[in-house]
């Protein structure tokens, strides 16, 4: 007998949702080779599309007239002053920065963006929102007519039948005549948009140690 963690759906208040939750499991040596082979050929099959999913990355980033753009969003920064009173560090008055982070690859060179607002909105409208000034420089410098967009897949940002739709629009009004659209495999997300947020974080708060405040995302964004 050993715990092992385990899956449960959950019903509360008319919601549904799962939660991991670690379990007693007893069983026969077969029935635990079973399930390990099972679990091999998945592991096997999620190796496999994470490598071709490099490699092909790997590939774009050395075409001469197309752009691969690795977006996500960061975790929303929270204002901060030098010198806070208890009130305000444990009290609602702290406001929040939204920030959207993208890399850019082009041949031959890399570009790191991050876009701050005060909307705290994740949604498609804030993704493209977002992106309009990143994609407006990029086109505007270079002669790339081709765009790989590539994030994870949450459901409420970027993997959404609004995303789509905005996707067959919004960028061919700025001239781009081809694109793709690629997410990442699962538990393979992470990359150069999270260490753009990672930066923009660090910067901030050692410019509030110093002795400055950040009381709201205009102060970010003019710190930046």
């Amino acid at each position: 007998m050993a715990p092992m963690a385990e899956r449960e759906r959950v019903c509360s208040e008319g919601k549904t949702y799962s939660h991991f939750v670690k379990k007693a499991i007893t069983g026969t040596w077969e029935d635990l080779l079973k399930s390990f082979n099972e679990k091999l050929d998945a592991l096997a099959k999620h190796q496999y599309i994470w490598i071709h999913q490099v490699e092909q990355c790997r590939a774009l980033k050395n075409s001469l007239h197309e752009a691969v753009v690795h977006m996500d969003f960061y975790e929303n920064y929270a204002c901060k002053l030098n010198v806070e009173v208890q009130s305000f560090h444990f009290g609602g008055s702290r406001k929040q920065a939204t920030v959207h982070t993208c890399m850019v690859y082009t041949a031959g060179k890399s570009q790191a963006y991050a876009t701050i607002s005060d909307s705290l909105r994740h949604d498609e409208r804030a993704v493209w929102g977002h992106l309009k000034p990143v994609l407006d420089e990029v086109l505007s410098n270079t002669g790339i007519t081709t765009v790989h967009f590539m994030s994870d897949g949450p459901l409420t940002q970027y993997r959404n039948q609004n995303n789509f739709y905005l996707m067959c629009t919004m960028p061919f009004l700025r001239g781009i005549k081809e694109l793709t659209r690629n997410f990442s495999e699962k538990s393979h997300g992470k990359g150069a948009p999270d260490g753009i947020g990672g930066s923009v974080k660090r910067g901030a708060d050692a410019f509030v140690l110093q002795g400055s405040d950040i009381q709201q995302p205009q102060d970010l964004f003019s710190f930046l």
